[in-house]
């Protein structure tokens, strides 16, 4: 069918601009500028800016959306219609699938009633924006023009048009009941156009009941008054026929309406920072997808179901603009249903939207070498290096001059601090004191370590690239390999070892290539020396580099890389060629090498466990029954052995003294000396001698007393003469006592 869009659209009111009112613009579901920035992450609290300051910020960042909008509405304000348009155009370059847009630039052309200019904007982004607001505006915009006799031709075909692009969308309702309702309306002036209004209007009803959008009830309860008016017979026949699927549709559109729920298609489209909602809305719409593959309306067709699904793709691809993954996935699935050239279009017009992913160029180089387009392959793999290697030379630079400026800074202000610079500079200097320069001096070693951070970041970045860029010469090389020959693949090799991009896995791939493909070892030893020329302290690349020769049974050569390789190599980075070259003297060498070995690598790595090297060497790939049978490696792995630290809370803690508290403030000192004003001494004159008076004596009991203990204590007797020896000594004690107190005083 003939799109509406150039032609029926066209109708003699287009020449009579008189017709449409400038006031009544055709309404839009859409927000002002300002909502939209809210809803597009757009900071309300930022102060509105204009002019170079506006520009400044978008040639910084092209999708600040925030910078966009506030230049739009300054735009509009203004009323300069050549601004306005420079602005749009700009801004839709920039979100060329942001309906919400388009509309309000079609609408801003037709309140100046530049009706050519209005469907020019109709004619660059209907088929590719699929939005219902967008194309109920198209609706309401061609239903306004066309009043002549010709119009109700016009307006039918616009909306099957319309259906025919966005019928399938939940929020479609109101444009199936827009529809039946003009239908409805038409006026006839026979049978037979009688009959004709009928037929339209069941073939929409028809199509519309078995749909899950927002007005599926409303129509079938329309649909079915529709045919009971017109015969009971076959209504019950023809409903009959469509009920299944209307159940079906009603059923879906809650299943639906809770998996798009989550979708926000209001969202400008910028590059993915891969933010906890940007996963949100891509996993969204990962799962929208799965549902629509699932076949939940029991399509019979498998035209029915790829069409929903291909336009399910599509619609993701409005809001998931920068996800490559949605792009490959989408190209995937029409390749799978035979629509190859639409996913060549696809994945050509990704590559574009953006031209350094690795994932799409190599999707559509794959394609199109399948298909025996070659030349299109090759120009996508030269498209992906010239990105990448620009790219590389852009952030290099960015990098150099950013450092280069705040090194400068920092030495401009350390120069002040040590007294140097401007007279001026030096007064206001030295007027500062002591500990304020010190503050200074200790914030300017600040922002140096910052800046040496920020360094090492940003030459992080751009090793990352061009690794990245490295896997692109790879895929080249192999490809022009497959196509073209050994002569080019090798032209290509060269153009990688020239350019700025061009880590050591190029040389890798290049040296087993020759190896592998050309059966040339010695070439291949060649392209792996001259890679050890630019990259001999990478343990990696060595590593390849030995493993190629142990292949190739050199085991001189092997040898003499190895030690080599040493010398360039902290013993860390060099551990992987330890364990190598270890495994290789282990498994090949005699005992004497092995040994010799294993001494060097004790001297090396003092640290290590004898016990676990010995155990390693007597094992063989994955045999390691040592670890696994003496050792019981498996089972120790699973036991939590607590180390002998861990027993210490199962005993109370030994008594201590709190040698800590006897310090405190207040508390004096366990062997301070004793100060006389503190601690007076007493006056021993004053005290009464001690007497002991003749009743205080203890004597000895008679004998007659002693007998009758000993008799009815038998045992007494028998006590040892060291008991007897104790009791004697009491008494001498206690006589000497006596003896030493003196006689007894006079009585009182």
């Amino acid at each position: 069918m003939e799109s509406p869009i150039a032609s029926e659209v066209r109708s003699p009111a287009l020449d009579q601009p008189s017709q449409v009112n400038s006031a009544e613009t055709t309404p839009t579901a859409g927000t002002p500028q300002q909502q939209q920035g809210l809803a597009n992450g757009a900071d309300p609290a930022k102060k509105p800016e204009s002019g170079d300051g506006l520009d400044q910020r978008i040639a910084e960042d092209p999708y600040d959306a925030d910078a966009w909008l506030t230049m739009l509405n300054d735009a509009e304000k203004e009323g300069d219609v050549a601004r306005v348009r420079d602005v749009y155009e700009r801004f839709l370059k920039v979100y060329p699938t942001s309906s919400r847009y388009w509309i309000q630039y079609a609408e801003f052309e037709l309140k100046h009633h530049h009706f050519t200019e209005v469907e020019a904007i109709f004619q660059r982004c209907l088929r590719s924006v699929l939005s219902v607001d967008l194309w109920k505006f198209y609706l309401n915009y061609i239903r306004r023009i066309n009043t002549g006799p010709e119009s109700k031709e016009i307006i039918t075909k616009a909306y099957d048009f319309v259906l025919q692009y966005v019928g399938l969308d939940k929020d479609s309702g109101p444009i199936w009941s827009d529809y039946l309702f003009f239908l409805k309306s038409g006026q006839v002036q026979n049978t037979w156009e009688e009959q004709q209004k009928m037929d339209a209007m069941r073939r929409v009803y028809q199509k519309a009941v078995c749909i899950p959008h927002s007005n599926v009830e409303n129509i079938w309860r329309d649909y079915d008054s529709f045919e009971n008016g017109l015969n009971k017979l076959t209504a019950k026949k023809f409903l009959q026929e469509r009920s299944a699927g209307y159940m079906t549709a009603r059923m879906m559109l809650k299943e639906l309406r809770k998996l798009t729920d989550g979708i926000n298609k209001n969202l400008l489209p910028r590059p993915v920072k891969w933010t906890e909602r940007e996963l949100h809305q891509l996993e969204q719409w990962k799962r929208y997808i799965r549902w629509e593959k699932s076949n939940p309306l029991n399509f019979e067709d498998p035209a029915a179901l790829s069409a929903r699904v291909a336009w399910t793709y599509k619609q993701a691809l409005l809001s998931m603009r920068f996800y490559p993954e949605i792009w490959f996935e989408a190209a995937n699935y029409f390749t799978e249903i035979g629509r190859a050239d639409e996913a060549v279009g696809l994945l050509k017009n990704a590559c574009e939207i953006m031209p350094r992913s690795f994932l799409l160029h190599f999707a559509y180089a794959e394609l199109e070498e399948g298909r025996k387009n070659f030349k299109e392959s090759r120009a996508a793999f030269e498209t992906l290096v010239k990105n990448l290697t620009d790219k590389i030379d852009d952030m290099n630079t960015k990098v150099n001059e950013e450092v280069k400026a705040a090194k400068a800074a920092l030495q401009a202000e350390q120069q002040l601090l040590e007294g140097g610079g401007s007279n001026k500079k030096v007064r206001d200097i030295e007027e500062v004191d002591g500990e304020m320069r010190e503050r200074e001096r200790e914030e300017l070693k600040k922002r140096t370590k910052e800046l040496q951070q920020y360094e090492k970041l940003a030459r992080k970045e751009v090793e990352e690239m061009i690794k990245g860029c490295g896997i692109a010469w790879i895929m080249f090389m192999q490809f022009v390999r497959r196509t073209e020959g050994t002569s080019q693949w090798r032209q290509v090799f060269s153009r990688a070892r020239r350019s700025n991009g061009c880590p050591y896995q190029v040389y890798i791939a290049a040296a087993l290539m020759e190896y592998h493909c050309t059966k040339d070892p010695s070439i291949a030893g060649k392209v792996f020396e001259l890679g050890y020329k630019s990259f001999s302290d990478e343990a990696e690349y060595v590593d390849q580099y030995l493993d190629f020769l142990i292949k190739l049974n050199d085991d001189s050569n092997a040898r003499a890389l190895f030690e080599r390789a040493l010398i360039n190599m902290s013993p860390e980075k060099a551990r992987p060629l330890w364990e190598k070259f270890s495994d290789y003297e282990n498994k090949y060498g005699d005992l004497a090498a092995i040994t010799k070995v294993e001494k060097r690598c004790r001297e090396v790595y003092p640290n290590d466990s004898v016990l676990d090297r010995f155990a390693a060497r007597y094992g063989y790939n994955d045999l390691r029954v040592i670890e696994e049978m003496d050792m019981g490696a498996s089972i120790r792995k699973n036991i939590h052995v607590p180390a002998l630290t861990d027993f210490a809370s199962d005993f109370p803690p030994p008594p201590t003294v709190d040698l800590d508290n006897a310090a405190r403030p207040g508390r004096r000192p366990l062997m301070e000396p004793v100060h006389p004003d503190l601690y007076p001494r007493p006056d021993f004159g004053m005290w009464n001698s001690y007497r002991v008076y003749p009743d205080m004596i203890r004597k000895p009991p008679p004998v007659s007393a002693a007998k009758d203990r000993e008799m009815n204590n038998p045992q007494a007797g028998d006590l040892e003469p060291s008991t007897h020896l104790g009791r004697d000594r009491e008494r001498e004690r206690d006589g000497q006592d006596v003896e030493m107190r003196g006689s007894p005083g006079p009585g009182p």
